[in-house]
Protein backbone atom coordinates (compact mmCIF):
# COMPACT_ATOMS: atom_id res chain seq x y z
CA UNK A 1 0.00 0.00 0.00
CA UNK A 2 1.26 3.49 -0.88
CA UNK A 3 0.17 6.79 0.67
CA UNK A 4 0.76 10.15 -1.02
CA UNK A 5 0.36 13.66 0.32
CA UNK A 6 1.50 17.08 -0.83
CA UNK A 7 1.08 20.83 -0.63
CA UNK A 8 2.49 23.81 -2.50
CA UNK A 9 2.63 27.56 -2.08
CA UNK A 10 3.39 30.25 -4.63
CA UNK A 11 3.87 34.00 -4.06
CA UNK A 12 4.47 36.32 -7.01
CA UNK A 13 5.04 40.06 -7.19
CA UNK A 14 5.43 42.15 -10.36
CA UNK A 15 6.19 45.86 -10.54
CA UNK A 16 6.30 47.65 -13.89
CA UNK A 17 6.43 51.24 -15.07
CA UNK A 18 6.62 52.51 -18.67
CA UNK A 19 7.10 55.98 -20.14
CA UNK A 20 6.42 56.98 -23.75
CA UNK A 21 7.35 60.39 -25.15
CA UNK A 22 6.34 61.14 -28.75
CA UNK A 23 8.88 63.88 -29.50
CA UNK A 24 7.12 64.67 -32.78
CA UNK A 25 5.34 62.85 -35.60
CA UNK A 26 8.56 61.14 -36.68
CA UNK A 27 10.37 60.51 -33.38
CA UNK A 28 9.46 58.63 -30.21
CA UNK A 29 11.26 57.67 -27.00
CA UNK A 30 10.22 54.76 -24.79
CA UNK A 31 11.72 53.67 -21.49
CA UNK A 32 10.65 51.52 -18.59
CA UNK A 33 11.47 49.31 -15.62
CA UNK A 34 10.14 45.90 -14.59
CA UNK A 35 10.79 43.71 -11.55
CA UNK A 36 9.47 40.18 -11.10
CA UNK A 37 9.76 38.11 -7.91
CA UNK A 38 8.54 34.54 -7.50
CA UNK A 39 8.77 32.38 -4.37
CA UNK A 40 7.60 28.78 -4.68
CA UNK A 41 7.63 25.72 -2.41
CA UNK A 42 6.32 22.20 -2.99
CA UNK A 43 6.10 19.26 -0.59
CA UNK A 44 5.27 15.86 -2.04
CA UNK A 45 5.68 12.64 -0.08
CA UNK A 46 5.22 9.04 -1.19
CA UNK A 47 5.20 6.42 1.57
CA UNK A 48 5.03 2.64 1.47
CA UNK A 49 2.93 1.25 4.31
CA UNK A 50 3.84 -2.21 5.61
CA UNK A 51 2.51 -3.60 8.89
CA UNK A 52 1.70 -0.11 10.08
CA UNK A 53 5.20 1.23 9.33
CA UNK A 54 5.79 3.94 6.72
CA UNK A 55 8.89 4.01 4.51
CA UNK A 56 9.55 7.14 2.47
CA UNK A 57 9.98 6.28 -1.23
CA UNK A 58 12.39 7.90 -3.73
CA UNK A 59 9.31 9.27 -5.52
CA UNK A 60 9.08 11.92 -2.80
CA UNK A 61 10.11 15.35 -3.97
CA UNK A 62 10.29 18.35 -1.63
CA UNK A 63 11.76 21.57 -2.97
CA UNK A 64 11.62 25.35 -2.89
CA UNK A 65 12.99 28.15 -5.03
CA UNK A 66 13.01 31.91 -5.46
CA UNK A 67 13.35 33.70 -8.80
CA UNK A 68 14.11 37.37 -9.30
CA UNK A 69 14.28 39.18 -12.67
CA UNK A 70 14.90 42.94 -12.82
CA UNK A 71 15.15 44.80 -16.13
CA UNK A 72 15.21 48.32 -17.58
CA UNK A 73 14.93 49.32 -21.24
CA UNK A 74 15.27 52.32 -23.55
CA UNK A 75 14.26 52.61 -27.22
CA UNK A 76 14.41 55.42 -29.75
CA UNK A 77 12.31 55.28 -32.90
CA UNK A 78 12.39 57.67 -35.82
CA UNK A 79 11.52 58.12 -39.47
CA UNK A 80 13.15 60.11 -42.26
CA UNK A 81 11.68 60.14 -45.73
CA UNK A 82 10.78 56.49 -46.41
CA UNK A 83 13.24 55.01 -43.92
CA UNK A 84 12.09 54.04 -40.41
CA UNK A 85 14.41 52.90 -37.63
CA UNK A 86 14.23 51.75 -34.00
CA UNK A 87 17.23 51.26 -31.71
CA UNK A 88 16.98 49.88 -28.21
CA UNK A 89 18.86 48.48 -25.24
CA UNK A 90 17.61 46.37 -22.34
CA UNK A 91 19.66 45.72 -19.20
CA UNK A 92 18.68 42.75 -17.07
CA UNK A 93 19.67 41.01 -13.84
CA UNK A 94 18.32 37.53 -13.08
CA UNK A 95 18.86 35.21 -10.11
CA UNK A 96 17.46 31.77 -9.35
CA UNK A 97 17.98 29.93 -6.03
CA UNK A 98 16.60 26.41 -5.66
CA UNK A 99 16.93 23.80 -2.92
CA UNK A 100 15.97 20.15 -2.44
CA UNK A 101 14.69 20.33 1.13
CA UNK A 102 15.35 16.71 2.19
CA UNK A 103 18.99 16.63 1.06
CA UNK A 104 19.78 20.38 1.36
CA UNK A 105 21.14 20.28 -2.20
CA UNK A 106 21.16 23.81 -3.63
CA UNK A 107 21.18 24.81 -7.29
CA UNK A 108 20.53 27.84 -9.50
CA UNK A 109 22.25 30.67 -11.34
CA UNK A 110 22.95 34.40 -11.25
CA UNK A 111 23.43 36.58 -14.36
CA UNK A 112 25.52 38.59 -14.42
CA UNK A 113 27.45 37.28 -11.43
CA UNK A 114 30.25 39.85 -11.67
CA UNK A 115 32.24 42.00 -14.06
CA UNK A 116 33.58 38.92 -15.88
CA UNK A 117 30.25 38.23 -17.60
CA UNK A 118 28.82 41.75 -17.45
CA UNK A 119 27.94 41.58 -21.18
CA UNK A 120 25.34 38.93 -20.30
CA UNK A 121 23.24 41.71 -18.75
CA UNK A 122 22.81 43.76 -21.96
CA UNK A 123 20.47 43.05 -24.87
CA UNK A 124 20.68 45.51 -27.78
CA UNK A 125 18.26 45.60 -30.70
CA UNK A 126 18.09 47.51 -33.99
CA UNK A 127 15.56 47.61 -36.80
CA UNK A 128 15.67 49.49 -40.12
CA UNK A 129 12.92 49.43 -42.75
CA UNK A 130 12.42 51.16 -46.07
CA UNK A 131 9.23 51.57 -48.09
CA UNK A 132 9.62 50.56 -51.72
CA UNK A 133 6.59 51.99 -53.45
CA UNK A 134 3.20 51.97 -51.76
CA UNK A 135 2.89 48.22 -51.15
CA UNK A 136 6.43 46.95 -50.62
CA UNK A 137 8.68 47.12 -47.57
CA UNK A 138 12.26 45.98 -46.97
CA UNK A 139 13.47 45.45 -43.37
CA UNK A 140 16.70 44.50 -41.55
CA UNK A 141 16.61 43.44 -37.86
CA UNK A 142 19.06 42.47 -35.13
CA UNK A 143 18.12 41.36 -31.59
CA UNK A 144 19.91 39.72 -28.66
CA UNK A 145 17.75 37.73 -26.25
CA UNK A 146 18.06 35.39 -23.28
CA UNK A 147 16.27 32.13 -22.51
CA UNK A 148 16.59 30.95 -18.94
CA UNK A 149 16.41 27.25 -18.01
CA UNK A 150 13.06 26.16 -16.58
CA UNK A 151 12.89 24.89 -13.01
CA UNK A 152 12.45 21.25 -14.07
CA UNK A 153 15.53 21.58 -16.32
CA UNK A 154 17.59 22.60 -13.26
CA UNK A 155 16.07 20.37 -10.56
CA UNK A 156 18.55 17.51 -9.77
CA UNK A 157 15.72 15.31 -8.44
CA UNK A 158 15.45 12.07 -10.47
CA UNK A 159 11.95 11.43 -11.84
CA UNK A 160 11.35 7.64 -11.90
CA UNK A 161 7.77 7.50 -13.17
CA UNK A 162 9.15 5.33 -15.99
CA UNK A 163 11.71 2.93 -14.37
CA UNK A 164 13.59 2.45 -17.64
CA UNK A 165 13.45 6.04 -18.90
CA UNK A 166 14.39 8.46 -16.10
CA UNK A 167 14.48 12.25 -16.11
CA UNK A 168 16.68 14.64 -14.16
CA UNK A 169 17.50 18.33 -14.31
CA UNK A 170 21.03 19.69 -14.52
CA UNK A 171 21.80 22.16 -11.68
CA UNK A 172 24.84 23.43 -13.62
CA UNK A 173 22.69 24.53 -16.56
CA UNK A 174 23.25 28.12 -17.68
CA UNK A 175 20.92 30.49 -19.54
CA UNK A 176 21.27 30.48 -23.32
CA UNK A 177 21.58 33.58 -25.48
CA UNK A 178 20.23 34.20 -28.98
CA UNK A 179 21.74 36.58 -31.52
CA UNK A 180 19.23 36.94 -34.33
CA UNK A 181 19.82 38.61 -37.72
CA UNK A 182 16.90 38.90 -40.18
CA UNK A 183 16.26 40.40 -43.60
CA UNK A 184 12.56 40.69 -44.49
CA UNK A 185 10.61 41.62 -47.60
CA UNK A 186 6.88 42.28 -47.30
CA UNK A 187 4.52 42.66 -50.28
CA UNK A 188 0.94 43.89 -49.77
CA UNK A 189 -1.73 43.42 -52.38
CA UNK A 190 -5.50 43.79 -52.58
CA UNK A 191 -6.47 40.44 -51.05
CA UNK A 192 -3.55 39.80 -48.67
CA UNK A 193 0.20 40.00 -48.27
CA UNK A 194 3.34 37.91 -48.76
CA UNK A 195 6.35 37.90 -46.42
CA UNK A 196 9.82 36.44 -47.05
CA UNK A 197 12.36 36.31 -44.23
CA UNK A 198 15.99 35.16 -44.44
CA UNK A 199 17.67 34.71 -41.05
CA UNK A 200 20.75 33.64 -39.12
CA UNK A 201 20.47 32.78 -35.41
CA UNK A 202 23.50 32.15 -33.22
CA UNK A 203 22.85 30.47 -29.84
CA UNK A 204 25.80 30.42 -27.40
CA UNK A 205 25.18 27.95 -24.54
CA UNK A 206 22.15 26.51 -26.33
CA UNK A 207 20.05 24.40 -23.91
CA UNK A 208 19.60 20.97 -25.45
CA UNK A 209 18.73 17.37 -24.53
CA UNK A 210 21.31 14.78 -23.44
CA UNK A 211 20.81 11.10 -22.57
CA UNK A 212 23.06 8.46 -20.99
CA UNK A 213 22.72 5.25 -18.97
CA UNK A 214 22.56 5.70 -15.20
CA UNK A 215 25.77 5.29 -13.25
CA UNK A 216 26.38 2.55 -10.67
CA UNK A 217 26.06 5.13 -7.88
CA UNK A 218 22.72 6.35 -9.21
CA UNK A 219 21.43 2.80 -9.54
CA UNK A 220 22.40 2.02 -5.94
CA UNK A 221 20.66 5.19 -4.78
CA UNK A 222 17.43 4.22 -6.58
CA UNK A 223 17.53 0.47 -5.93
CA UNK A 224 14.45 0.61 -3.70
CA UNK A 225 12.45 2.15 -6.55
CA UNK A 226 12.79 -0.92 -8.82
CA UNK A 227 14.71 1.02 -11.47
CA UNK A 228 16.11 -0.87 -14.45
CA UNK A 229 19.90 -1.32 -14.11
CA UNK A 230 20.32 -0.19 -17.74
CA UNK A 231 17.82 2.67 -17.50
CA UNK A 232 18.35 5.77 -19.64
CA UNK A 233 18.76 9.06 -17.80
CA UNK A 234 17.49 12.05 -19.79
CA UNK A 235 18.78 15.47 -18.82
CA UNK A 236 19.89 18.79 -20.36
CA UNK A 237 23.24 20.35 -21.22
CA UNK A 238 24.55 23.61 -22.63
CA UNK A 239 25.92 23.08 -26.12
CA UNK A 240 28.91 25.26 -26.98
CA UNK A 241 26.86 26.90 -29.69
CA UNK A 242 24.04 26.21 -32.13
CA UNK A 243 23.71 28.05 -35.45
CA UNK A 244 20.55 28.17 -37.55
CA UNK A 245 20.46 29.35 -41.16
CA UNK A 246 17.04 29.59 -42.72
CA UNK A 247 14.30 31.18 -44.77
CA UNK A 248 10.64 31.57 -43.92
CA UNK A 249 7.75 32.20 -46.33
CA UNK A 250 4.32 33.38 -45.14
CA UNK A 251 1.25 34.07 -47.29
CA UNK A 252 -1.96 35.66 -46.01
CA UNK A 253 -4.72 35.25 -48.57
CA UNK A 254 -8.31 36.47 -48.17
CA UNK A 255 -11.23 35.07 -50.14
CA UNK A 256 -14.05 37.58 -49.79
CA UNK A 257 -14.81 38.96 -46.32
CA UNK A 258 -15.38 35.67 -44.54
CA UNK A 259 -12.57 33.26 -45.47
CA UNK A 260 -8.81 33.55 -44.93
CA UNK A 261 -5.88 31.17 -45.44
CA UNK A 262 -2.42 31.70 -43.94
CA UNK A 263 0.15 29.05 -44.92
CA UNK A 264 3.80 29.33 -43.88
CA UNK A 265 6.95 27.32 -44.55
CA UNK A 266 10.23 27.50 -42.61
CA UNK A 267 13.38 25.90 -44.10
CA UNK A 268 16.36 25.61 -41.78
CA UNK A 269 19.88 24.19 -41.65
CA UNK A 270 21.25 23.68 -38.13
CA UNK A 271 24.79 23.09 -36.85
CA UNK A 272 25.34 22.02 -33.23
CA UNK A 273 28.73 22.20 -31.53
CA UNK A 274 28.66 20.26 -28.23
CA UNK A 275 31.18 18.43 -26.06
CA UNK A 276 30.37 16.34 -22.97
CA UNK A 277 33.11 14.73 -20.84
CA UNK A 278 35.55 14.94 -23.73
CA UNK A 279 33.08 13.33 -26.14
CA UNK A 280 32.41 15.32 -29.33
CA UNK A 281 28.63 15.41 -29.94
CA UNK A 282 28.64 17.92 -32.77
CA UNK A 283 25.91 17.42 -35.37
CA UNK A 284 24.29 19.16 -38.31
CA UNK A 285 21.35 18.71 -40.62
CA UNK A 286 18.34 20.15 -42.47
CA UNK A 287 14.84 20.51 -41.03
CA UNK A 288 11.60 22.21 -42.00
CA UNK A 289 8.32 23.35 -40.49
CA UNK A 290 4.96 23.91 -42.16
CA UNK A 291 1.92 25.64 -40.70
CA UNK A 292 -1.56 26.34 -42.00
CA UNK A 293 -4.16 28.59 -40.36
CA UNK A 294 -7.73 28.72 -41.70
CA UNK A 295 -10.21 31.37 -40.49
CA UNK A 296 -13.89 31.47 -41.41
CA UNK A 297 -16.62 33.78 -40.11
CA UNK A 298 -20.36 33.41 -40.70
CA UNK A 299 -22.00 36.68 -41.73
CA UNK A 300 -25.72 36.72 -42.61
CA UNK A 301 -28.03 39.56 -43.58
CA UNK A 302 -30.88 38.23 -41.42
CA UNK A 303 -30.70 37.85 -37.66
CA UNK A 304 -29.41 34.42 -36.76
CA UNK A 305 -27.75 32.69 -33.83
CA UNK A 306 -24.93 31.68 -36.16
CA UNK A 307 -24.29 35.25 -37.35
CA UNK A 308 -20.76 36.47 -36.43
CA UNK A 309 -19.74 32.96 -35.36
CA UNK A 310 -16.11 32.34 -36.34
CA UNK A 311 -13.99 29.22 -36.66
CA UNK A 312 -10.24 28.70 -36.73
CA UNK A 313 -8.36 25.57 -37.72
CA UNK A 314 -4.59 25.44 -37.33
CA UNK A 315 -2.29 22.59 -38.27
CA UNK A 316 1.47 22.49 -37.70
CA UNK A 317 4.19 19.98 -38.57
CA UNK A 318 7.87 20.03 -37.56
CA UNK A 319 10.20 17.61 -39.28
CA UNK A 320 12.90 15.67 -37.37
CA UNK A 321 15.51 18.07 -36.00
CA UNK A 322 19.17 17.44 -35.19
CA UNK A 323 20.36 17.50 -31.56
CA UNK A 324 23.80 16.53 -30.19
CA UNK A 325 22.94 12.81 -30.00
CA UNK A 326 20.98 12.31 -33.19
CA UNK A 327 17.56 13.66 -34.11
CA UNK A 328 14.42 14.65 -32.31
CA UNK A 329 11.42 12.96 -33.92
CA UNK A 330 8.79 14.86 -35.89
CA UNK A 331 6.13 16.81 -34.02
CA UNK A 332 2.67 17.70 -35.24
CA UNK A 333 -0.35 19.46 -33.82
CA UNK A 334 -3.94 20.30 -34.77
CA UNK A 335 -5.84 23.10 -33.04
CA UNK A 336 -9.55 23.83 -33.59
CA UNK A 337 -11.37 26.83 -32.06
CA UNK A 338 -14.89 28.30 -32.33
CA UNK A 339 -16.00 31.75 -31.17
CA UNK A 340 -19.42 33.36 -30.81
CA UNK A 341 -19.97 37.01 -29.86
CA UNK A 342 -23.05 38.12 -27.91
CA UNK A 343 -24.67 41.46 -27.13
CA UNK A 344 -24.62 44.50 -29.37
CA UNK A 345 -21.24 45.70 -28.17
CA UNK A 346 -19.85 42.15 -28.65
CA UNK A 347 -18.09 42.35 -25.30
CA UNK A 348 -19.46 39.01 -24.14
CA UNK A 349 -18.34 35.88 -25.91
CA UNK A 350 -18.38 32.14 -25.73
CA UNK A 351 -15.26 30.25 -26.70
CA UNK A 352 -14.98 26.55 -27.43
CA UNK A 353 -11.51 25.21 -28.11
CA UNK A 354 -10.45 21.70 -29.03
CA UNK A 355 -6.78 20.79 -29.33
CA UNK A 356 -5.33 17.56 -30.60
CA UNK A 357 -1.59 17.47 -29.94
CA UNK A 358 0.47 14.47 -30.98
CA UNK A 359 4.15 14.90 -30.12
CA UNK A 360 7.06 12.47 -30.25
CA UNK A 361 10.31 13.35 -28.48
CA UNK A 362 12.42 10.23 -28.84
CA UNK A 363 15.81 10.42 -30.53
CA UNK A 364 17.21 8.21 -33.22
Amino acid sequence: MVRNDGTNKNDQLTFQIDFVNPVNDNKKIETGFRSYYNKYSSLYGAFAINNGLEIKLPLSNNYKYTENITAAYFTYAGKKDKISYKIGLRAEYSKFDGELIDSSVKFGYEYPSGTKNLWDAFFPSASFSKEIGEDDQFQVNYTRRIRRPRFWQLNPFIDINDPSNLRQGNPSLRPEFINSFEVNYNKNYKSGNFLVSVYFRNNPDDITQYSDTISAAQYAQLDNAAVDRNAILNTYINANTTNRYGAEFTLQQKFGENFELTPSLDLQYRTVNANVKGLDLSNEGFSWEAKMTVNYKIVTEKKSFFNDMSFQLMGEYESPEVIPQGKRDAQYQVDLAMRKDFLKNKKALSLLRLMICLTQTATE
